[in-house]
């Protein structure tokens, strides 16, 4: 499981790259903000002489330190009684794809798992993605929403926080001398020993619960004759209440 900044933040992409950083600029936002509503977060960021942003936001470094995985979620149209097929640019994320036939098995291995190593100190949370995200509209978002340009991943996300409400040092040394202090009064705390590393689970062989298949098969929907196909079902939300947390914002404008 990566941390959500290292798809998010445009910062940390790879030198080679070559400006193909397939991550989202937008990851971690958790709110967005009309032109008619008056921030006080952006109200000494935009210059008043300057035309009116075409799109405000803030993105909460709370939700770049979690960890996530991330599924594509296969769907099946029970007026064509067959699955939908994939969109082509899923060739993206490698030659062979995986198809778990037993989502609720596998999710249980990954929160079993989780509670082994964790016990109770750690918060994790799966849905389907939604791609809500609007710079020009007053909502507010979580870590299972992203902008419409990136529904052709049709994501079915999982999410893990492991800082138990503090800050990590890379988002403590992302802060203004004035943005620590006041993050410090407002009461938030500084683990100066965690690192934002990627987390690996250990839950085992899972040949039991999934099929893999060539990429450009799925794309075909030439899939095996496999009577665990019928019977794949996308698992409820699984969103477990969490305590509020002081956290840290970056501004997001678009003029």
């Amino acid at each position: 499981m990566q941390p959500l900044s290292a798809f998010g933040d445009l910062e940390k992409r790879k030198t080679d790259c070559n400006n193909t950083f397939r991550g989202d600029a937008l990851e971690g936002v958790n709110q967005t903000f009309s032109d008619k509503e008056e921030s006080p977060f952006f109200r000494d960021v935009v210059d008043g002489e300057r035309a009116q942003p075409a799109g405000m936001g803030q993105i909460a470094e709370c939700f770049l330190q979690e960890r996530i995985f991330c599924l594509y979620c296969l769907e099946f149209s029970e007026d064509l009684s067959k699955f939908v097929a994939p969109d082509p640019r899923v060739r993206e994320f490698g030659d062979t794809a995986v198809i778990i036939v037993d989502p609720a098995v596998f999710l249980r291995r990954i929160f079993g798992e989780l509670r082994l190593r964790y016990m109770d100190l750690f918060w994790a949370g799966a849905k389907r993605v939604d791609y809500l995200v609007d710079l020009t509209k007053l909502r507010e978002y979580d870590e299972f929403t992203k902008h419409d340009s990136y529904s052709w991943q049709h994501e079915y996300r999982i999410a893990l926080d492991l800082n138990n409400g503090l800050a990590d040092m890379q988002a403590w040394k992302s802060m203004t001398e004035v943005c620590r202090m006041m993050f410090l009064k407002q009461g938030g705390r500084v683990s100066f020993h965690a690192e934002r590393n990627p987390t690996t689970l250990e839950i085992g062989d899972i040949r039991d619960v999934c099929i893999a298949v060539a990429t450009d098969d799925l794309i075909d929907l030439r899939l095996p004759l496999d009577d665990r196909l019928n019977h794949i079902a996308v698992p409820p939300p699984l969103i477990p209440a969490r305590r509020p947390v002081v956290t840290t914002y970056r501004p997001v404008i678009i003029w």
